[in-house]
């Protein structure tokens, strides 16, 4: 894949997963350091973990800090815009879903890069884009997306199958990677959001029905 366009997928999943940890912080009043520290560990958490698990060393934002810088800037912008703002779950949700499609397909770009197999790359890819996520939630006292049955994770790894099939000609047709990646990122967005709209999960263990909707709360 072009490089600019996976910085294009790395600036815009690290805005939104950074604006996701500002939703966070704005709902639990948080002050301008928990504001900081939660866009932070949302948009690199993934992809530290991801480098780590590859074995790149140094990590992506010490070896280039830019998102950091990125991450810092919105969280400082979003202290000042959103902590006086109403109940944001809602804000958390749909910015947390455009930052995991960004990220997944980011993470298995570059997972594949290294030359690791597909199903690694599908792994990884799914890693880099619940990570930081499951950080910024533990770190602010929710639960965590992952663990609950949320059509979450399952879209990750949809999208990017998707992604290593249309670029790597499994269907019989070989699409470019930029726009396989455009395409995958918008089923993993689409997929997310059909599960926040119509409420969605995925049956857990013991459940007789693969799918449920859940009773409104």
């Amino acid at each position: 894949m072009n490089f600019n366009f996976l910085l294009f997928l790395d600036i815009i999943g690290t805005i939104a997963f950074a604006l996701s940890g500002c939703f966070v912080a704005a709902e639990k009043k948080a002050d301008i350091i928990g504001f900081w520290l939660l866009a932070i560990v949302a948009s690199i958490g993934g992809g530290t973990l991801r480098d780590l698990i590859l074995g790149l060393a140094p990590v992506f934002w010490i070896k280039d800090p830019t998102a950091l810088i990125i991450s810092s800037l919105t969280a400082f912008a979003g202290y000042w815009f959103l902590k006086h703002g109403p109940r944001l779950r809602a804000f958390v949700l749909w910015t947390d879903a455009a930052g995991l499609a960004f990220f997944a397909i980011l993470g298995a770009s570059i997972t594949l890069s290294t030359g690791a197999p597909w199903f690694i790359a599908v792994l990884l890819g799914t890693i880099t884009a619940v990570g930081g996520g499951i950080i910024r939630d533990i770190l602010a006292g929710l639960p965590t997306l992952v663990m609950r049955r949320d059509v979450y994770a399952s879209a990750c790894i949809i999208g990017i199958l998707i992604y290593i099939a249309t670029s790597r000609g499994w269907f019989g047709f070989v699409i470019d990677r930029p726009v396989a990646a455009i395409i995958s990122v918008l089923s993993i967005f689409a997929l997310r959001g059909l599960a926040i709209i119509l409420r969605l999960e995925l049956g857990g263990y013991g459940d007789k029905k693969p799918l449920t909707r859940r009773r409104n709360d």
